[in-house]
């Protein structure tokens, strides 16, 4: 049996201020994408760099963009409007559904905040973070 997870249950929060370590769900979550992890590449090929194949080290960690999609509600698009506009970081945490509490703790500014509004189905929000620093995850 596999010991994989289905994404039903995952919470999407954002902590409560910067005083305390309190956080809360931000509305009704049907999607998240990321941490989207990279790390570049540096080349350090010379002259004497053997069989003439390019050498390399790793350079600088991204943590990249988390997107996460919402169904619209006045509550959760008004917090995340006022984030978009404070052009402050928050610190926002993703909690898995396993026997873990498996999370991901960000820390994150508002790059992107666009709606979706179609004439015959639900209205979305889908919202862009911009990762700051190294996220932390714990399980």
């Amino acid at each position: 049996m596999s010991d994989g997870l289905i994404g039903a249950g995952t919470t999407f929060q954002r902590k409560a201020d910067s005083s305390v370590n309190t956080f809360h769900d931000i509305g009704e979550v049907t999607k998240i994408s990321g941490p989207a992890l990279s790390k570049s590449s540096v080349e350090m090929t010379h002259m004497k760099s053997t069989a003439r194949y390019r050498e390399f080290k790793p350079g600088l960690r991204d943590a990249g963009d988390v997107t996460v999609e919402f169904n619209f509600t006045q509550a959760a698009y008004g917090q995340l409007l006022a984030d978009y506009e404070s052009n402050l970081t928050h610190f926002y945490r993703m909690v898995f559904p396993d026997t873990y509490a498996s999370q991901w703790d960000i820390e994150a500014f508002t790059t992107d905040l666009p709606l979706d509004v179609p004439m015959d189905d639900k209205i979305t929000c889908k919202v862009t973070f911009k990762i700051t620093g190294q996220p932390d995850f714990t399980s």
